[in-house]
């Protein structure tokens, strides 16, 4: 478990003064995200911990927060998946209605606070089969459903990558992604060709840690803030899925 410090300076930045948007009645919220973080072993420590520590100050930013409530409802659902090998997925968080600062700041302390992951093979293919069945179960309704997959190698476990991405499409859901080129530098290609999918499906690439946090950000506001039947306005790729380059 991270330490009450860590947690503390994580969320530093989250405005506390920000007003809370009125919460709308019934079940009803503008997305479902599934955040699906890598957790294998070719993730080093810190970088364990940034990709931890880059989601929890992006969903409790002011940026996320207005984008949010920018949506019909003005809320949106979140669930924090790690995934490593075929028969190695975790819900670290589960489904949480975001809607004001208080709801972001108590998902992304319950984010930083979960146990260490136990690392191994890289199953692209067993996170997004995982995240599918989540949000099959989850218990509000959305017109939009979207899996958030981050990573830094390609699939090496399971099923193809791509067999599991069509099959979330098929299942209504967009596949959107976030390769990080610290270890495998064409890896924004692998992820055009197998990972990405959907509507409006997209990715944003972290070059190297110091953009990675930046990379969340921007990601998750742009999926937030996405309009139906268009696709993200500023997007690295783009498409159902997109070459890269096209």
């Amino acid at each position: 478990m991270l330490r009450r410090s860590f947690v503390a300076t994580a969320l530093a930045g989250a405005s506390s003064s920000r007003p809370a948007v009125a919460r709308s009645a019934g079940g009803a919220v503008d997305l479902l995200l599934a955040l699906a973080m890598d957790v294998s072993g070719s993730l080093s420590d810190e970088r364990l911990t940034l990709q931890r520590s880059g989601h929890a100050r992006a969903v409790a930013s002011d940026a996320f927060l207005d984008a949010v409530a920018s949506g019909f409802h003005g809320r949106v659902a979140l669930a924090a998946i790690e995934w490593t090998d075929r028969e190695r997925q975790s819900l670290v968080v589960p489904w949480s209605v975001v809607e004001t600062g208080a709801d972001a700041r108590q998902f992304a302390t319950a984010l930083l606070r979960a146990s260490r992951p136990i690392p191994g093979y890289t199953s692209i293919s067993g996170g997004i089969d995982f995240a599918v069945a989540l949000l099959d179960r989850a218990p509000y309704a959305a017109m939009r459903r979207v899996i958030d997959v981050s990573g830094n190698g390609p699939n090496n476990d399971g099923r193809l990558a791509s067999e599991a991405r069509d099959d979330a499409v098929a299942a209504g859901a967009t596949v959107n992604g976030l390769p990080m080129l610290d270890v495998v530098s064409d890896l924004a290609g692998y992820f055009a060709q197998n990972v990405i999918g959907g509507p409006g499906a997209f990715m944003v690439v972290a070059q190297d840690a110091g953009s990675f946090e930046r990379a969340i950000l921007r990601k998750l506001v742009l999926e937030v803030a996405h309009v139906p039947g268009e696709g993200p306005r500023d997007p690295i790729f783009a498409g159902s899925p997109m070459r890269p380059g096209s």
